[in-house]
């Protein structure tokens, strides 16, 4: 975990070339709020069925054809 606040160090601006020496600095509080994590996770699983969209359809439709039956049963 970083301290609060750095002390005594060089910065660097894209990777490149020594910017000079900072004193000090504080750094900015940073948090994920709960909302946050919730979309993040909605969006992770989306990416996950679309890619494996075949494996994720074929697994449902194993698990849909005996429920098919029971399914058409009630419906009429």
């Amino acid at each position: 975990m970083l301290p609060k606040i750095l002390k005594n160090f060089n910065a660097f601006v894209d990777g490149r070339g020594n910017k000079g020496r900072i004193d000090e600095i504080s750094l900015p509080k940073l948090s994920i709020k709960p909302v946050g994590a919730i979309v993040g996770g909605i969006a992770i699983a989306t990416t996950l069925v679309v890619t494996n969209w075949e494996s994720v359809k074929s697994f449902f439709m194993t698990i849909w054809e005996p429920i098919k039956p029971v399914w058409k049963a009630f419906s009429n």
